[in-house]
């Protein structure tokens, strides 16, 4: 392949296509509030883009991807920060925070913040062009083009084509260009790199008047024949940004850039548009952060067009808030008041100055402040004191109907039962299943809990009364659960004997408690429980239906 297409490939990849970032999802609802470049004002005129630049050279002759530290003659204030120096980039953008210069396009790019984009792609630092060269001649003939070169300007010799040395232009004729030295080579239709463009920095005016200037000239989009050169300009006092535009070719299969200012958030940018229904001088107002001007051979700016962005002067709001309670329980309401703004909008709330709110648990409120175009954001946390974490013990998970069964209480200061005792403890003797609801307070805040007492209707052989009274088993008959309730003073033994007289289960139940005993894995018949407790026992039929 021809070498000036080698030496962009193997650098980069020539006419390489860039992958548009994944659009961006907001941050929070109410994010443009946060925007101030967005806000700048913009106008395009045409304009003077006056004489090459004779200031400072800014980084090395030659650039690809660079990023070179400047720093300002004044403070200058973007996105209302006031910087004192910045990152110029030789892919057409400059930054007020850190490049890495492969940021193209720099706009979209959802790494940039505070960037201002005069012609933001891939570019390269000089001219290429294709020429003839004859060995022993000093005479470049049949230039593929001569724009954007002058006498003193440099060409590459990256062949060693004249000898190592770079040839310096001494003449320009037609399409030929007369070199300082001869080629000790012959080539047709050749590639040539010329090292005709810079970046350069300058000032002009006087306090608190003055103009920072950075000029790009002779850059190219990695296309033959391709001239770009352009200035920013950037204004003491009024912080204004100009974009104008020289000497404008475009080449064959030239990228579009992106062109205008980014803030410090992905959606706060204030950029331009370029597309067939339109041109440079007609540019409209982007309306994605991918939106790019397009650029052709039918589609560029003339030189002299100029682009102006003006920020609006306007006061930062200091925000401030008043809770009507600062700590509250949990589903309690209050209200939060902002002042020292004009106008309020809350997250994901509504835009007034108060907010009504009844959390769960411990939550923080973000409300946005604006005076005109300037906004400021405060956070405020509203606490939520947690209720007590109740607990309900039960003396028996199932009772006989008419029976009584005792409920207790804990994780609380004071209780109260729902149509019930204000006490921890609460005697019940419900018919059937019953549900019960208490409710708990720490002192602060309350919570509730609720728990269902099972009961069972009980019959057959007078319940089996044992130990007078004090021992009850039912029902009986039973079917897949038996209930031992011991109302002795001391443990006793059970013992289940099947007609066979062979012991099928066994268990001690304590004084004043109960076990459910379940005989599910029990055949239909006759069995008989045998109850020891203290010096007596006693044993009863049981018939399992």
């Amino acid at each position: 392949m021809p070498f000036l297409i080698a030496y962009f490939y193997l650098k980069k990849n020539p006419m390489k296509t860039k992958l548009l970032p994944i659009i961006f999802s907001l941050l929070f609802t109410n994010a443009a509030f946060l925007a101030q470049v967005s806000n700048y004002t913009f106008t395009q005129t045409a304009s003077s883009y006056g004489n090459p630049s004779t200031g400072t050279l800014v980084g090395l002759p030659l650039q690809d991807d660079d990023v070179n530290a400047v720093s300002l003659p004044f403070t200058f204030t973007f996105n209302g920060t006031p910087y004192t120096s910045l990152n110029v980039c030789s892919n057409g953008y400059i930054g007020f925070n850190t490049l890495s210069g492969f940021e193209y396009p720099p706009i979209s790019d959802l790494s940039t913040q505070n960037l201002i984009a005069p012609f933001g792609t891939d570019l390269f630092m000089g001219t290429g062009i294709t020429a003839d060269m004859a060995a022993g001649s000093n005479t470049l003939t049949n230039c593929s083009s001569v724009a954007g070169f002058s006498v003193g300007d440099v060409f590459e010799d990256y062949a060693l084509d004249f000898g190592g040395t770079n040839p310096t232009i001494t003449a320009i004729s037609g399409s030929n260009i007369v070199l300082n030295t001869n080629a000790i080579n012959t080539n047709s239709a050749y590639d040539m790199i010329g090292r005709n463009g810079y970046i350069k920095r300058s000032v002009s005016g006087t306090s608190p008047n003055r103009i920072f200037e950075l000029e790009f000239r002779n850059f190219n989009g990695f296309a033959y024949d391709e001239v770009i050169s352009f200035k920013v300009r950037l204004f003491e006092t009024t912080n204004q940004i100009e974009f104008v535009y020289g000497t404008i070719i475009p080449g064959i299969g030239s990228f579009p850039p992106e062109v205008g200012l980014k803030g410090s958030i992905s959606t706060d940018f204030n950029s331009r548009k370029v597309s067939s229904s339109n041109t440079w001088a007609t540019s409209v107002a982007s309306t994605n952060i991918t939106d790019v001007c397009d650029f052709n051979s039918t589609l560029y700016p003339v030189s002299g067009q100029s682009y102006k962005w003006t920020p609006v002067s306007c006061n930062t709001p200091t925000l401030s808030a008043v809770q009507s309670s600062s700590a509250i329980c949990a589903g309690q309401s209050a209200t939060i008041t902002v002042s020292g703004a004009t106008t309020y909008s809350w997250v994901n709330g509504p835009a007034s100055a108060q907010l009504t709110v009844n959390p769960n648990t411990t939550t923080t409120y973000t409300v946005i402040g604006a005076n005109s175009s300037c906004t400021s954001a405060l956070v405020v946390t509203q606490t939520v004191i947690p209720g007590p974490t109740l607990s309900i013990a039960q003396s028996t998970n199932i009772l006989c109907a008419g029976q009584s069964a005792t409920l207790t209480a804990s994780g609380a200061s004071t209780y109260s039962w729902v149509s019930g005792p204000n006490t921890a403890q609460y005697v019940i003797s419900p018919s059937s299943n019953t549900t019960y609801t208490l409710n708990g307070s720490n002192g602060n805040c309350s919570s509730s809990l609720s728990i269902t007492q099972s009961v069972t209707i009980c019959t057959g052989i007078n319940e089996t009364n044992l130990l007078s009274n004090r021992i009850s088993v039912y029902p009986n008959p039973f079917n897949t659960e038996v209930l031992v309730k011991n109302s002795a003073t001391s443990e006793a033994s059970i013992h289940i004997i099947d007609a066979l007289g062979k012991v099928i289960y066994t268990t001690v139940i304590k004084s004043d408690a109960s076990s459910l005993i379940n005989t599910e894995g029990l055949n239909k018949g006759i069995y008989f429980i045998k109850i020891k407790s203290g010096a007596e026992s006693t044993t009863k039929k049981l018939i399992k239906e």
